[in-house]
């Protein structure tokens, strides 16, 4: 079973694609076992201090689900340009079968599992989850101070 926290868009997308998934979100987290060791995907939006993330076991990214079937991905992250940067790239590797996804356009779970390079938009929220999932070329651009009320700090 997988249970996500969440029901967003990536939280769909994980329900649309795997079998046995639970979405939960704070109205109805009184339903989601304390003591489960299932794996509990946190939504990249709900940040740590969440009530429902405190409490959950065994807490991963979206990007987790596929640590061991991922193709080669390149993962861009920074506070500015992460789009542009995404799509310049698969501009410049389409010719190559790449498709582009995480924070843009499409989810991760909905991306082509057969295509040989995926090219992901991805956020410090997605990263703090990420447990287990490493890109093969990682590109990060400047970060600022954005988002602290999310991380907490700078730092």
């Amino acid at each position: 079973m997988i249970r996500v926290l969440g029901k967003g868009i990536t939280a769909q997308a994980i329900k649309d694609n795997f079998d046995d998934v639970i979405l939960y979100d704070d109205k109805d987290f009184e339903n989601y076992d304390l003591n489960s060791n299932d794996v509990t995907v946190v939504s990249p939006g709900i940040p740590p201090f969440n009530e429902m993330v405190k409490k959950a076991n065994n807490k991963q990214s979206d990007y987790d689900l596929f640590a061991d079937d991922m193709p080669f991905s390149i993962w861009i992250s920074g506070t500015n340009g992460k789009t542009t940067t995404t799509q310049m790239i698969q501009h410049i590797l389409e010719e190559k079968g790449s498709v582009c996804g995480g924070n843009i356009g499409t989810s991760i779970s909905n991306l082509d599992k057969n295509a040989p390079i995926w090219i992901l938009e991805t956020s410090s929220f997605t990263f703090h989850y990420t447990n287990k999932a490493k890109p093969n070329l990682y590109i990060l651009l400047p970060i600022s101070e954005d988002h602290i009320s999310w991380h907490g700090s700078y730092d």
